[in-house]
């Protein structure tokens, strides 16, 4: 089953990448979202992936610190794929060029 979905585009000759990362555990919850612009690591606070946030889902941005787990690895699963499918739909509606790995 793939935990990440990565998305890249070209915009105004700059080539940008997001990569997401989602996993439930038995006890915690794991996010993990990574931007690129021209294959350097940048944060959100960067002009390009600013206007890109602006339309992103919730779990792209929220913090999920404080998240509790499903109670069973069904539960889980499930959780882990509908994330998965909420930034792949997300990042395929923006035009980006989308893989899960």
């Amino acid at each position: 089953m793939s935990k990440r979905v990565t998305g890249y585009k070209e915009v105004n000759g700059k080539s940008i990448e997001v990569s997401f990362w989602y996993q439930e555990s038995c006890r915690n919850v794991y996010k993990s979202v990574f931007y690129y612009v021209n294959g350097k690591r940048v944060t959100a606070n960067k002009k390009e992936i600013k206007e890109l946030l602006a339309t992103a889902p919730d779990i792209v941005t929220a913090n999920c610190y404080f998240w509790r787990p499903g109670e069973h690895a069904w539960e889980r699963r499930n959780n882990e794929e509908r994330r998965l499918a909420e930034v792949y739909n997300w990042l395929q509606s923006e035009g980006f060029e989308v893989t899960k790995a």
